[in-house]
């Protein structure tokens, strides 16, 4: 067998198992949830806190597009369209199963702001290194507010001052892959790899003044924070009372499961069980979390979609644009 079709063999079954994995926790929430309590709850909607949560969750957008106007090399970027990427970015990451939405961000930024592949995959790692260190700050924070600094609490903050080091020292980072395959350059491939590294090299330096590193930290910072206030207003207005202390725990912890390559359309059945497992890790019970989690995963569903849709609408008059001016039937005038 081929490497090209070893590859797509693993990507089927890597698809397969999400789906399996994912309709097999989704199925477990329906059996498990009282569905008459939740049409309860859905008539009981508190719908200031519910436009609050919306609001907050577009905010979150607007700050993925000012972190992302830092990453991206083209200054004369319109802030809208990198707004329009992160939305279908996050459209993509629900809809796509085994987290293959991820990668649409590379796609995206080729389309909208005409970034070179190599360039698009720097800025996606950039992307994803920032989203993991936050995660595990507020993680290692909520932790220690609750149980102190103990062992467990210690290694949380020890994994994140690891992952701080790509973060704000890159250059340093990628020297030493670098110097790595300096000594096997014989091998064509290794030095192709080699020099992508030392572009790479090259533009992260520019990221390291303290400004910027500042900036990058404290919207990554503010992605984060207004997650778990997008939940903890949500959980509000449904009568949910958790705390924020819990919330910042569970909802930062349920949070992993979307790093996980199992997730299936919207996350559906995963986000509901990490949640109500996170919760009832504080003494919450776990059917009512339950309710509340399949709630809120809903709401940000179709909050989600509703982001999506004109931003999706101007990708394709983009691509049929492109279409045509490299028609061969086309006509320049």
């Amino acid at each position: 067998m081929r490497q090209g079709e070893r590859a797509l063999v693993k990507k089927i079954v890597r698809i397969g198992l999400s789906v399996i994995i994912s309709l097999s926790f989704f199925l477990y929430v329906t059996f498990k949830i009282d569905w008459r309590l939740f049409a309860t709850q859905l008539r009981d909607i508190n719908y200031g806190f519910l436009l609050a949560g919306v609001a907050s969750y577009f905010l979150n957008y607007v700050l993925r597009a000012f972190r992302l106007k830092i990453l991206v090399s083209s200054a004369d970027i319109p802030f809208r369209d990198l707004l329009s990427i992160n939305f279908l970015h996050n459209f993509y990451n629900r809809i796509l199963p085994a987290r293959l939405g991820d990668f649409s961000l590379i796609y995206l930024l080729n389309q909208f702001t005409r970034e070179k592949v190599n360039a698009g995959v720097r800025i996606f790692l950039f992307v994803k290194f920032y989203d993991l260190l936050m995660a595990l700050v507020l993680l290692a924070f909520s932790y220690t507010m609750i149980y102190g600094l103990d062992f467990m609490g210690t290694g949380i903050w020890l994994v994140s001052i690891f992952v701080l080091l790509p973060c704000i020292f890159p250059s340093f980072v990628l020297q030493i892959p670098i110097r790595l395959i300096a000594r096997f350059e014989k091998w064509k491939f290794l030095k192709k790899i080699r020099s992508e590294l030392v572009q790479w090299l090259a533009e992260t330096k520019k990221l390291e003044t303290i400004r910027i590193r500042a900036c990058l930290l404290g919207s990554s910072f503010g992605i984060w924070a207004l997650i778990v206030v997008l939940f903890y207003l949500l959980m509000l207005s449904i009568g949910g009372t958790y705390g924020i202390k819990d919330t910042l725990f569970a909802t930062t912890l349920a949070n992993f499961s979307w790093v996980l390559p199992i997730n299936g359309v919207g996350g559906f059945g995963t986000m509901e069980i990490s949640m109500a497992y996170a919760f009832s890790l504080r003494g919450h019970e776990f059917g009512q979390v339950l309710l509340s989690a399949l709630y809120i995963n809903v709401v940000v569903f179709m909050t989600t979609i509703l982001f999506a849709i004109v931003p999706y609408i101007k990708l394709l008059g983009k691509g049929r644009s492109r279409n045509e001016t490299h028609h061969p039937n086309s006509v320049s005038e």
